[in-house]
């Protein structure tokens, strides 16, 4: 199901503000870590893009920055700021996406409790994803971790899709993120299931 679900992902809106707050959390697979990487609109909080990875490498925060990009028009939609922990795999990762689209990007790394003026403007955005974190938690921890990479690849697809146009938020009155009208039966028609 959640790979006939995936190619329609890409087609339902998001929100897509200049403020994108990018973390990795781990799961388990096959007795192993792998690294769930999402980038959330720092605006409304809505998941832009995930990517599980085994590594915590260079290439997947790339990815999954990239993967965000294609949301947007990078040549019209001016300085996008890129919020995130210390993780060293950031910075190239950023800086990598500017060179390689039309995008102006830059990177802010949010650590600690306290980094000063500039940083504390956008430690609301780190608190976005660790709120959206307390919504994932539990449904993995019920898992346990997953029997093959595939099973994690789906537990992120269906997830965004619960997340962003499913799941009742405290921040918009008990409706989801992004309310779509029909949404079912647009996934349905999608796939030729009238």
């Amino acid at each position: 199901m959640a790979y006939c679900i995936y190619p329609i992902l890409d087609t339902l809106p998001v929100h897509l503000s200049n403020i994108w707050v990018v973390d990795e959390t781990y799961l388990i697979y096959e007795g192993k870590w792998g690294y769930l990487f999402t980038v959330l609109d720092g605006e409304y909080g809505s998941i832009i893009a995930q990517l599980f990875s085994p590594s915590r490498s260079v290439a997947s925060a790339y990815a999954v920055l990239e993967k965000a990009s294609r949301r947007f028009e990078l040549d019209n939609c001016g300085i996008i700021t890129v919020v995130t922990d210390g993780l060293a795999s950031y910075p190239p990762a950023t800086q990598l996406l500017a060179s390689q689209t039309k995008g102006q990007f830059q990177h802010c790394q949010v650590i600690g409790l306290k980094d000063g003026k500039v940083k504390n403007q956008y430690r609301r955005y780190k608190n976005l994803v660790e709120n959206y974190y307390s919504v994932l938690k539990p449904y993995y921890y019920r898992k346990r971790g997953f029997g093959s990479f595939a099973g994690a690849v789906t537990f992120s697809i269906l997830f965004t899709l619960y997340y962003n146009y499913l799941h009742p938020s405290d921040r918009f009155g008990d409706k989801p993120i992004i309310q779509i009208e029909g949404l079912i039966i647009r996934i349905l028609s999608f796939h030729g299931r009238d």
